[in-house]
């Protein structure tokens, strides 16, 4: 009987517990502190970090969120934000790592011999896959990077996917997604970035 009861108040416990995490809104706060990449400018070179913005069709629908959550039949319960904005998280993780690699980012330049470098934020959004046991968190990170080297406008895209697998909805958990995102837009951008760079401001 003792054995059923405390059986009874834990069952009781999660799923008040998971409800809860379902329906209440949440802010991430992103944790890319540190380089990741050991990429390298073979040159020594400035670059203009022009902009970083979202793209006029990144929230059509009017809602400024980052992300969603679901219940255990995949409906929407609440909505998830990061802080800072897209736009600004790719900022600082594209600086830092290509200030690691040696190239020096500054924010304007009298000369237009100097290359320069803008983020358009096409969508960072954090959003649960519900399976029958546990389910995906997963971010999607896609931007436009445009270089512009000697007047002339180079444009490339890229994607970062990060998942995390997990049987609770808690911020932890949309958290790691959207760092596995992050690095994985990251190993994919920043070398790139680097190679034109080499290649096209000689």
């Amino acid at each position: 009987m003792k054995h059923n009861l405390i059986n009874l108040l834990l069952t009781s416990f999660l799923l008040t517990f998971f409800v809860n995490c379902a329906f209440t809104e949440g802010t991430i706060k992103t944790n890319y502190n540190i380089p990741l990449l050991k990429e390298k400018s073979p040159q020594k070179m400035m670059l203009v970090f022009a902009k970083s913005d979202d793209s006029p069709e990144t929230f059509r629908d009017g809602i400024y969120r980052e992300g969603i959550k679901k219940n255990g039949y995949g409906m929407e319960t609440a909505n998830m934000f990061t802080d800072p904005k897209g736009p600004v998280i790719l900022k600082k993780i594209l600086t830092l790592e290509l200030q690691n690699a040696g190239i020096e980012i500054i924010n304007k330049a009298d000369s237009s011999d100097i290359p320069e470098l803008k983020v358009e934020v096409l969508k960072l959004f954090m959003e649960p896959e519900v399976g029958f046991f546990a389910g995906d968190i997963v971010t999607v990170t896609d931007a436009n990077i445009y270089l512009k080297i000697k007047g002339k406008t180079y444009k490339r895209r890229f994607t970062g996917i990060g998942e995390e697998t997990t049987i609770m909805g808690t911020d932890y958990f949309f958290e790691n997604s959207l760092q596995k995102s992050l690095e994985a837009f990251t190993r994919k951008t920043v070398p790139e970035v680097i190679k034109l760079l080499n290649e096209k401001n000689r």
